[in-house]
C-alpha cells in the first residue's frame, strides 16, 4: 500500500554522460563524487542542487561494474548528515518529479538499512517521534500532495517492508499507535485524518482496524 516505486536515475545528456564515464575510468570513489557534486555543503542545499540525479547515476554505474563492492546511494548522505539528517531530508516538501525520483529511493534505502539493521518497530516509532507528535500526525500539512504526513508515511514504508520481509511477525500502525495512544486516541486521530483529504487513506485504514478490534 505505501511502497514507493524506486525510479532509475534520470537520463543523462552527453556532457555528463561523459562525465560520469571519466569518474569510472578514473575510478572516482562515491565520497569522491559527492564532494566533487557538492551534495556535503549543508543538508538545505541538497535538494536545490542540480546534478542530484548525476549522483544517482553514478552510484548505478558503479555498482553495475562493481556487483562485489556495490554502495547505496544512501552512504554519503548517512555519513555527512546522519540518519536524522537524511530523515528531515526526506521530510522536505517538493513536487519535482526528479526530486520526488532521489527521495523515494533514498526513503527505500534507508528503510531497508532499518530493517536489515534489526531496528525495531519500537525504535524506528521513536527516532520519528511519532511517540511525541500525537493527534499533530493527522492535522499537519504534508509535504506534498501526494504524500501523507512524511513521517508517517516514512514509518508506513517502514513497516510495508519489515512485514514483507517478516510475515510471522507482522506488526500494523495500529498496533503501534494504539500502544502509545490508546484505543481512544487512535479513534480520535482517525476522526481528525478522516477531515484531511492527505491522510484519509491511513485514516481508512486504522477505522477498519478498529471496527474489526470493536468486533472481536
Amino acid at each position: 500500500m505505501f511502497s514507493p516505486k524506486v525510479a532509475a536515475a534520470k537520463k543523462l545528456n552527453l556532457a555528463d554522460n561523459v562525465r560520469v564515464k571519466k569518474w569510472m575510468y578514473k575510478q572516482r570513489t562515491s565520497d569522491y563524487v559527492f564532494k566533487k557534486l557538492k551534495l556535503d555543503v549543508g543538508l538545505d542545499k541538497v535538494l536545490t542542487n542540480p546534478k542530484l540525479h548525476l549522483y544517482a547515476a553514478y552510484i548505478d554505474r558503479f555498482n553495475k561494474q562493481n556487483p562485489t563492492k556495490k554502495v547505496s546511494m544512501l552512504d554519503m548522505f548517512t555519513k555527512t548528515y546522519g540518519d536524522n539528517g537524511v530523515i528531515k531530508l526526506l521530510g522536505m516538501g517538493t513536487n519535482d518529479a526528479t526530486i520526488m525520483t532521489f527521495t523515494s529511493r533514498l526513503r527505500t534505502e534507508l528503510v531497508s538499512k532499518w530493517v536489515t539493521s534489526g531496528k525495531s518497530a519500537d525504535e524506528i516509532f521513536t527516532l520519528l517521534k511519532l511517540d511525541t507528535t500525537g493527534f499533530k500526525i493527522f492535522t499537519t500539512p504534508p509535504a506534498n500532495k501526494d504524500f501523507t504526513n512524511s513521517m508517517l508515511y516514512l514509518y508506513a514504508v517502514y513497516l510495508d517492508k519489515f512485514n514483507r520481509q517478516y510475515p510471522t511477525k507482522r506488526i500494523s500502525m495500529f498496533d503501534m499507535l494504539s500502544k502509545a495512544y490508546g484505543e481512544n486516541g487512535v479513534a480520535k486521530m482517525v476522526e481528525l485524518g478522516m477531515k484531511n483529504p492527505t491522510m484519509e487513506k491511513v485514516s481508512s485504514r486504522l477505522r477498519g482496524d478498529l471496527l474489526n478490534k470493536a468486533m472481536i
